[in-house]
């Protein structure tokens, strides 16, 4: 039970990068994203991005990502992640799947009777519920924190909608840092992101690049 909780963890933890991409108003008219996202290390007083995905996300006509599709590097189709929706566009349950039609995890949104959202309930392989996730938003929807078990995330955004920030808090303790560089098109969608550690380093504070994602926009 341990491997796998950690095994989901991760593929939920490796979403949060490359998914809060774009706020829905910004969906409309977008048919495709494909996002390459690349590690990048560090080797002296150089960097070095290698490619480890691909994540192509599917929107209807109203700008909701019904489909999410992630590929090796290599292009051949390793999961898929689909959502289901509510007459408000809401999304209200979640399977992530691989190719044997397993599922790895799915989740349940809980909305009271004014839809406002409640929690996240995630199920193992089994059915069985594995943990919950609390999500608080601003007054412009902006998700500025994300609870999970004994761990919070502090998020912040630009005028985009976009991350800029990431505090992250376990057990009540400070853990890690990360901020964003986000990369726009003329119509202030989004087409590049670069995240950042936030390291003390030789008695001062730097950012150290760990992660990019460049993003191609496919029409309707």
């Amino acid at each position: 039970m341990k491997k796998n909780y950690f095994v989901i963890s991760l593929l939920i933890l490796s979403f949060g990068f490359s998914q809060q991409i774009l706020k829905p108003k910004y969906h409309f008219g977008i048919k495709l994203l494909t996002k390459y996202e690349y590690q990048i290390i560090e080797m002296y007083d150089t960097y070095k991005e290698n490619l480890i995905e691909i994540i192509i996300q599917e929107f209807d006509s109203v700008g909701n990502n019904i489909n999410t599709k992630i590929f090796k590097t290599d292009e051949s189709l390793e999961i898929i992640d689909d959502k289901i929706f509510d007459s408000k566009g809401k999304i209200v349950q979640s399977e992530n799947y691989n190719l044997e039609n397993l599922i790895n995890y799915s989740s349940i949104n809980r909305y009271n009777a004014e839809k406002k959202y409640i929690e996240t309930l995630v199920y193992d392989i089994n059915g069985k519920m594995i943990f919950k996730r609390f999500k608080k938003f601003d007054a412009d929807k902006d998700m500025v924190e994300l609870i999970h078990e004994n761990s919070i995330e502090k998020l912040k955004y630009d005028s985009n909608g976009n991350i800029v920030e990431e505090i992250i808090y376990h057990d009540n303790k400070f853990l890690n840092r990360y901020s964003y560089d986000n990369k726009y098109d003329n119509k202030d969608r989004l087409v590049e992101r670069v995240r950042y550690k936030n390291v003390n380093r030789y008695g001062e504070q730097q950012r150290i690049p760990i992660a990019k994602i460049k993003i191609k926009i496919t029409e309707f």
